[in-house]
């Protein structure tokens, strides 16, 4: 607790411990090889970052480019979608979500900009924890 409150004290510096700053190269360098491109996979891709966190797992992806974001989860057994999240805006590239992993089944996670498919990638079932970071987001159900 007590780093909490230096950490408001000194909120600019402490931003960069939760929200680092990545060059577009170091971005580029985190991508994750086993994925399905549909178009522009130069901008658009799952990534992989260093977990700090024992109490959750987390996924990433970075978007390299302006429009609305969202990413639809489909069953891979049923091909039924489960849920579309849709992401705000935000001022760095890199999103994180908190979840709970359940590594009993796989989900197919597509991302998609401005409407149109860009890339997808089978991960292990997972629940969304609530988060304060950067990366906000609704859900919406079938």
């Amino acid at each position: 607790m007590r780093w909490l409150s230096i950490c408001i004290l000194f909120l600019p510096s402490c931003t960069s411990f939760f929200y680092p700053e990545y060059s577009e190269e170091e971005l580029q360098a985190m991508r994750l090889p086993e994925q399905v491109y549909f178009e522009d996979s130069v901008t658009v891709f799952f990534s992989e970052h260093v977990n700090a966190f024992a109490d959750r797992d987390l996924m990433w992806f970075t978007v390299l480019r302006p429009g609305a974001v969202e990413m639809r989860i489909s069953n891979t057994e049923t091909d039924s979608l489960e849920a579309v999240y849709h992401f705000a805006s935000q001022d760095i590239p890199l999103h994180t979500l908190a979840c709970r992993v359940d590594k009993e089944r796989l989900v197919k996670c597509v991302l998609f900009v401005d409407g149109r498919k860009k890339c997808a990638k089978l991960y292990p079932a997972w629940y969304p924890l609530p988060q304060l970071w950067k990366t906000q987001f609704t859900i919406e159900s079938p």
